[in-house]
């Protein structure tokens, strides 16, 4: 145990409440320059960007969202993957995650960072895990606002996170309040840029997650803060903003002729989207009219239905509006995008091998698919920054299993199955590299 007074010390200097846990371990510099360099070659920086001069490593990186918009999000996630690579696993934490690993850095010569080097230095990698994981896709579908930001806002956001620095500074006590005040200004500054309600969430999660390592004492009230906000922009009934135009009244109304059809009594299923999807998934089990046939003539009523309005509203955004949370907003998504491709070009592959497949969907088989997907979505949901390794084990289960019940040689059945986890995946998660070939199986993650 560190005395009283050093303990304070400590907290107050480094910002973070965990600073006295003893298995805090100090940042390898050795390791640091060396994965530091590598980044900064992949991404042709100058090689002086680091830790001391972290503003313009900054500038460095949100220049690429600015110029190259998705692909200069791409190009930055691919070496921030070899960055964490580069990185023994302890000293990836110690040395880009944990500012006290920084103030305590080995291997360093006489070169001591600041508390302001080491926040600032953290802060940049804990967005990036958003950005590159749950941000990805909705920077992606509003790249060229998005992108904008970067080119024209970039010194309001410098203004606001000097603003956050010294109050947090100067009133200590009061750093879970300025926390909450910067990400609002975050929001209103992505919001007024873009007027698209999920580019303000995207913002405000840009400035939350980068202060989340920081300041863990506020996480409660930071990981309530953005859903608030976009449902106050949005409104929980008509959900009705430029950019998310979906009529409630027309999406309420064929969501219950769906489940009407599929015997299904939860009206608002994407609260429980795992249950909904064991209700979809058991026809899967049957063969004949009552098997996926009857999900896919529900499903293609269910487009019907809703017409123009199905793009608006079947979103992560749209549900994250009305309460869902993230998790459950991209799950519900997920299954009616895997619905696309059973009803669409996976539907002749299925009926081909109805009698293999559909008894993969049962017992043993059917349950280990179902704890293989929870596993990843709940996972990859904590650690945004290995969901697309630890893709490549969902896909491999499913094709397993269908594997185990169709035949050695059964291809065409485990590609189904690869491409139907593929884009459960690909809904959350974009950026990653994962494909299915044939005549030769298994997930490709690049």
């Amino acid at each position: 145990m560190c005395s009283t007074n050093l303990c304070v010390a400590i907290a107050l200097l480094v910002g973070v409440v965990a600073a006295q846990n003893p298995q805090l371990r100090a940042c390898d510099a050795t390791q640091l320059n060396t994965c530091q360099s590598q980044f900064n070659t992949k991404l042709a920086f100058d090689a002086s960007l680091g830790v001391t001069n972290y503003q313009s490593l900054r500038i460095a990186i949100e220049t690429k969202f600015a110029n190259g918009a998705t692909r200069g999000i791409l190009d930055t996630c691919e070496a921030y993957k070899e960055y964490q690579q580069c990185y023994t696993e302890e000293n990836f934490f110690s040395c880009a995650q944990n500012p006290f690993g920084l103030l305590t850095a080995t291997n360093n010569g006489n070169t001591k960072f600041s508390r302001d080097q080491s926040n600032g230095y953290v802060k940049i990698w804990n967005q990036l895990d958003f950005v590159c994981g749950a941000g990805f896709s909705i920077f992606a579908n509003a790249e060229t606002c998005a992108s904008n930001i970067f080119n024209n806002q970039t010194a309001a956001m410098r203004q606001i996170d000097s603003d956050f620095d010294t109050n947090a500074k100067l009133d200590p006590e009061q750093a879970c309040a300025y926390v909450d005040i910067a990400a609002n200004l975050y929001f209103q500054l992505f919001w007024t840029a873009c007027r698209r309600p999920e580019v303000a969430y995207w913002g405000c999660n840009y400035e939350r997650t980068g202060t989340n390592l920081l300041y863990p004492q506020c996480t409660q009230t930071m990981q309530g803060r953005c859903l608030p906000l976009l449902a106050l922009f949005l409104g929980i009934s008509g959900v009705q903003s430029a950019g998310l135009d979906c009529d409630s009244t027309t999406y309420f109304e064929c969501q219950g002729e769906l489940n009407k059809k599929l015997g299904i009594a939860d009206p608002q299923p994407w609260f429980n989207p795992d249950v909904f999807r064991k209700e979809v998934e058991k026809f899967y089990q049957n063969q004949g009219p009552d098997g996926i046939r009857k999900v896919c003539k529900a499903f293609r009523e269910f487009k019907i239905c809703m017409g123009a309005q199905y793009a608006s509203c079947m979103t992560p955004v749209h549900f994250a509006s009305v309460s869902a949370t993230p998790l459950n907003a991209y799950q519900f998504v997920g299954l009616f995008n895997q619905m696309h491709f059973v009803c669409g070009a996976g539907l002749q592959t299925y009926l081909s091998n109805e009698a293999c497949m559909s008894t993969t969907w049962q017992g043993h088989s059917g349950e280990k698919m179902t704890q293989c997907r929870l596993d990843y979505e709940k996972t990859s949901d904590i650690y945004a920054d290995q969901a697309c390794t630890l893709a490549n084990k969902y896909l491999i289960c499913f094709e397993t299993e269908f594997k185990n019940n169709c035949g050695d040689k059964s291809n065409d059945a485990q590609f189904w199955a690869c491409e139907y986890s593929r884009v459960n995946i690909f809904t959350r998660f974009p950026q990653c590299a994962a494909r299915c070939v044939l005549p030769y199986n298994g997930g490709i993650i690049g």
